[in-house]
């Protein structure tokens, strides 16, 4: 019984051997040998005061991890970026992905306009979006001409500082950017990114909301100064 087991044992060990003979012979086939003027050289500087075979030996532990550092590190450039790369190139690469996500923005999420219409896609979004944001005036969507006009306000109010060159054109040039012939030499229209009405609705929220606070401020003014006006008189 205890000769089996002894006989089990040393075949389980003769295994795990073969094993892992063969794992070593499999890495010394596919193992790249260093250059030994460069190996040298590595020596050199790891151990310029030692023997040469210590400076050797510590210059191929160095030259056998590097070796297996390098085929695990990732193939895809951008892992590569996001472990290794540089905080400016990590910045340079956010702002790149931001910049082909605007311009994606900006040419495939689109609505048309059509000014000759009576109404379309682009103000049909405008009319819901007005809605929600609940604004008071709506005249201003009810035209295409009116439309355009209004993208070309809030194109000039806004900061130019911004990544893409579109944002840096005036409102005119924006609009002349989206324009789109479809028959005739006055028959256009324009391809709206959807984004940039919501843009406008918003603007012109902020412009209710400061025209409601301009007129309570001016009539809390006129109020004060009545009673002051009163209070002057009855003396």
């Amino acid at each position: 019984m205890k000769s089996a087991k002894r006989s089990a044992r040393l075949i389980r060990k003769e295994k795990e051997g073969q094993k892992l003979q063969a794992e070593q012979a499999d890495i010394t086939a596919h193992f790249p040998a260093p250059d030994p003027m460069e190996l040298a050289k590595l020596a050199a500087v790891l151990a310029p005061k030692d023997r040469p075979e210590f400076g050797m030996k510590r210059a191929m532990e160095f030259y056998f991890e590097a070796v297996l550092f390098s085929r695990e590190l990732p193939s895809d450039l951008d892992a590569l970026l996001t472990v290794y790369g540089s905080a400016t190139r990590r910045e340079e690469r956010r702002r790149g992905e931001a910049k082909e996500a605007i311009n994606r923005a900006w040419e495939t999420d689109t609505l048309k306009l059509e000014p000759k219409k009576d109404f379309d896609e682009a103000r049909t979004f405008l009319g819901e979006c007005a809605i929600k944001k609940q604004l008071k005036a709506t005249h201003w969507f009810q035209s295409g001409r009116h439309v355009l006009t209004a993208i070309r306000e809030y194109q000039d109010r806004r900061p130019k500082g911004t990544m893409t060159a579109k944002f840096a054109l005036t409102g005119t040039k924006l609009i002349e950017s989206l324009t789109q012939q479809k028959s005739g030499d006055d028959d256009f229209c324009y391809a709206i990114p959807r984004w940039l009405l919501e843009k406008v609705v918003a603007w012109r929220k902020q412009q209710d909301v400061e025209r409601a606070s301009l007129r309570a401020k001016k009539g809390a003014e006129t109020k004060k100064a009545a009673r002051l006006k009163n209070r002057q008189e009855k003396c």
